[in-house]
């Protein structure tokens, strides 16, 4: 993998170098720490599903021309502002990853975003963390704004790169699972919520406060498409 950094040009919208290197090396490790020891699901209740090893681990390439690890900073105003909501919501646009993204087709580009100032402004928009998988690269935006550390933004990296790798969500959708049980998609154990006391998931494809399950099925799937020849993952 590698870093991107995208700032507006008078560098107000995301970390400064010092910052933002620290935040991504933390995210990275504890990510990988996640990765090495997956964890039991909590659903169905009851559940002998079994914990397997996931096998892959994220690295953290070197630049080419440097020889230091692969983090880049851009300052420009027309890629920069991430909506995730609302009628100019542009999370899904491929702009800045075809501006700036460097091997796309053999490494795996994660953009560090901010939510634009005018959203951030708004008392009804949460500029918590968010991401998305667009093809082979990731986007996040939330850590700046929100100032909240890097070990809260674990589950959106591994969820996010859990798609690229052809995961879907589970609380609702039929994703070819039969180990991930569908389930109110509730954040947190919360009894004033129905089904939120018994029925809340830990798997990284739902929203949760978690995000460290993955049972045998998902890392069949992850590790198929790492397997399987021309495909994008395997690249």
């Amino acid at each position: 993998v590698n870093f991107h950094f995208i700032n507006s040009s008078d560098s107000s919208t995301n970390f400064d170098q010092m910052s933002a290197e620290k935040f991504a090396r933390g995210l990275l490790n504890s990510a990988n720490e996640v990765l090495r020891k997956n964890t039991k699901m909590f659903l169905p209740n009851g559940n002998d599903t079994p914990v397997l090893p996931l096998r892959y681990q994220y690295k953290w390439v070197n630049d080419p021309e440097t020889n230091k690890r692969a983090i880049y900073y851009h300052y420009d105003d027309e890629v920069c502002k991430y909506v995730h909501r609302g009628k100019n919501r542009n999370y899904g646009d491929r702009k800045v990853i075809k501006k700036y993204g460097i091997q796309t087709d053999s490494i795996l580009n994660i953009f560090m975003m901010s939510h634009h100032p005018d959203s951030v402004a708004s008392k009804t928009y949460a500029a918590d963390g968010v991401g998305v998988a667009v093809g082979a690269s990731i986007k996040i935006a939330g850590p700046f704004y929100s100032q909240k550390p890097y070990w809260t933004f674990i589950g959106t990296l591994n969820h996010e790169i859990g798609h690229v790798y052809t995961l879907s969500h589970t609380w609702s959708y039929d994703d070819q699972c039969d180990d991930t049980p569908k389930n109110p998609n509730c954040f947190n154990r919360d009894a004033a919520k129905a089904g939120c006391d018994s029925l809340t998931s830990n798997n990284v494809m739902d929203y949760n406060a978690w995000q460290a399950a993955f049972p045998p099925c998902q890392i069949g799937r992850i590790q198929n498409s790492m397997a399987t020849e021309n495909s994008r993952q395997r690249k």
